[in-house]
């Protein structure tokens, strides 16, 4: 009999899985849910926040640099 909690636990799996499914090159021999998983969660290396964080951090950066090389009137002035 399967306990409510491992049960739980499978559905959590599950979902993780499912949100990686696109990134997982299909063998013939099929691969064993337990490495999948593992390797779903090890490749979130940051959180969301972090995530945006360090975004808005590069955007901001890239917007106090003055030569943009798609500039307009750089090519005017030329």
């Amino acid at each position: 009999m399967v306990s409510t909690s491992s049960k739980a636990d499978t559905s959590t799996t599950v979902d993780d899985w499912f949100d990686n499914v696109e990134n997982i090159k299909p063998l013939r021999g099929g691969r064993k849910g337990d490495t999948l998983n593992e390797v779903s969660r090890c490749t979130n290396k940051y959180s969301a926040e972090q995530a945006e964080e360090k975004f808005r951090t590069e955007l901001e950066n890239a917007r106090k640099t003055e030569d943009d090389p798609l500039s307009v009137s750089d090519l005017r002035d030329s």
